[in-house]
Order: C-alpha cells, then sequence, then structure tokens
C-alpha cells in the first residue's frame, strides 16, 4: 500500500478525522458525551450524574506512560487519588514480595526497582479525598464512530438508561470542557444536551458496574458541591448549561 493510499486509509479515533492515526493526532484527547437534564415530581432540575469507579489519579497511575522517574507528574497524580487508593497502594508496598502480579502489583515494583521512594510521596500527599470524581457520562469513540453515536453508546453503557428514555435537545449546541490533565495532556470532553423523562429514569442502579461506582440525580447546586474544587472548567460548563436549560426555550 502506497503513502497516499494509507493516508487515504488511515481513520483517526481520537478526532474521527481520515488521514493519520489517534498516535499522531495534534488534537486534545477527545471524550463524547451526555448531559441530561429532567424536572422531578416537584418540577425541580435534576442533573445525571456518575462517580467513576477509580479516580482519574489512580487510573494514570496504572496506565499512563510517563518517565517513571518524572516525581512531578507522580505527585500530581497521587494528590488526585482517593484515601483508600492510596491505603491501597502503600498495602502493596509493604507486603510486595507476597503482591499480586496484577497491574497494580506490576506498577508498584516498577517503582520500587527504580528507586523511586512511593511511600514517601504518598504520606507527602497534600490531598484527603473521600470519593472518586463525579461528572457526567462520557468516553473515547470506536473506530470510524460519529460523535453523537459514540456519546450515547457511551450514556447508554455507563448509565445503563437507553436512548428512548431521553431526548435530545436540537436547538443548542454541544458544549465543551477543555483542560490541561495533571499528566500535562490537553483533554476536551464535548457534550451534547439531552432532556430525560422522570418515570423512565427512577432507577439509579443499572449503571455499568466495571466503570461507575455510583448514579444520582442531583441539582444544579448539588452538582456543583460534588464536583472537585479543581475542575474548574466543568463547573463554567455547567453553570452555562444550566442558564441555558433555565432562560431559554428548548426544542
Amino acid at each position: 500500500m502506497s503513502n497516499f493510499q494509507l493516508h487515504c486509509t488511515s481513520f483517526c479515533i481520537n478526532c474521527g478525522f481520515q488521514g493519520h492515526i489517534s498516535n499522531d493526532c495534534k488534537l486534545a484527547i477527545i471524550s463524547l458525551g451526555l448531559i441530561i437534564f429532567r424536572l422531578n415530581k416537584n418540577g425541580e432540575k435534576e442533573y445525571l450524574m456518575i462517580r467513576r469507579k477509580s479516580s482519574f489519579g489512580f487510573s494514570d497511575f496504572l496506565h499512563s506512560r510517563f518517565p517513571i522517574h518524572n516525581t512531578i507528574i507522580l505527585n500530581n497524580i497521587i494528590n488526585e487519588m482517593t484515601d483508600s487508593e492510596k491505603s491501597i497502594i502503600l498495602q502493596r508496598i509493604e507486603n510486595i514480595q507476597s503482591s499480586q502480579d496484577d497491574a497494580l502489583g506490576k506498577r508498584v515494583k516498577q517503582y520500587i526497582e527504580n528507586k523511586v521512594d512511593l511511600k514517601q510521596l504518598i504520606k507527602n500527599s497534600v490531598t484527603s479525598w473521600t470519593e472518586c470524581e463525579w461528572g457526567f457520562p462520557k468516553g473515547r469513540r470506536n473506530a470510524r464512530e460519529k460523535d453523537f453515536d459514540c456519546a450515547i453508546r457511551e450514556f447508554e453503557e455507563e448509565t445503563g438508561y437507553k436512548q428512548t428514555n431521553i431526548q435530545l435537545i436540537e436547538n443548542v449546541v454541544p458544549y465543551e470542557e477543555v483542560f490541561v490533565g495533571s499528566n500535562y495532556k490537553t483533554y476536551k470532553h464535548k457534550y451534547y444536551i439531552a432532556r430525560a423523562n422522570y418515570v423512565l429514569t427512577e432507577d439509579e442502579t443499572l449503571f455499568q458496574k466495571s466503570e461507575v461506582s455510583k448514579l444520582q440525580w442531583k441539582s444544579y447546586d448539588e452538582c456543583l458541591l460534588c464536583i472537585r474544587p479543581y475542575n474548574i472548567e466543568k463547573k463554567k460548563m455547567l453553570f452555562n448549561v444550566n442558564k441555558c436549560i433555565t432562560h431559554f426555550k428548548l426544542k
């Protein structure tokens, strides 16, 4: 296959365009999802939020590819972890000889073998989170998947609800949250806005147990309280979404 043919057939699962693969994509790391609201029995507006099963910091610790001796990034991701996640890592360090040969065990051993004082870094952590991050259902696209199709698929997978339970707000453009993560990579979360049927979304136990630890409908103020203080972009985006829903006629 010629370079021209390869260029024409290559598809980027990050941005959704042809001509390159995701490893060569120059854009931010893109996730697609839905911000969904409904009116409860009292006529009060609620937003659908999900809580991650593992914090971003813990996930980055297991899977991110950054230099093993880069303690700046390591400090950042440790500070994103919950107290229980830090304790799990400390337990693995104390029992390194009998540590399981899973992803976490291998990662801990890698730091110890490279003389990184992981135990001290965790003890020096300046944060104390009791739960993982709250956010809105979203995820990365599959090959040749359109933006909206990806958002719907991730919504259905993570929440257990169906597309027929919601109605897309068609006269509102998607909202975007762009930020630099603790690993110094740029991320963009793009959200479509939808309204949910209250009766069809009362059950809060249908969520994907492997990725999500809790699903809850929250008031606007409750949403702001559960979003971590440093997630300024998410708070600003929700402020704008709530303003739009409150003051404009939606179709």
